[in-house]
C-alpha cells in the first residue's frame, strides 16, 4: 500500500511539474507535500529557473 501511495505521489508531482513548465501553474501553488518532488523534477528537466524562492 505504501509503495502504491509513493507511485501516486510521484505521478502527481510529475503532473504539477508539467503544468509549471507549460505556464499553467506556478511553483508557489504546488501543495506542500509535493514541493520537494516537483522541485527535483524541474531541476532534472533543466527548468530550475521556474522554481521560486
Amino acid at each position: 500500500m505504501v509503495k502504491k501511495w509513493k507511485e501516486v505521489q510521484r505521478m502527481m508531482a510529475m503532473l504539477w511539474a508539467q503544468k509549471i513548465i507549460l505556464g499553467k501553474k506556478k511553483f508557489s501553488e504546488v501543495p506542500r507535500l509535493l514541493k520537494d518532488q516537483v522541485r527535483e523534477i524541474l531541476i532534472e528537466s533543466g527548468m530550475e529557473e521556474l522554481i521560486e524562492a
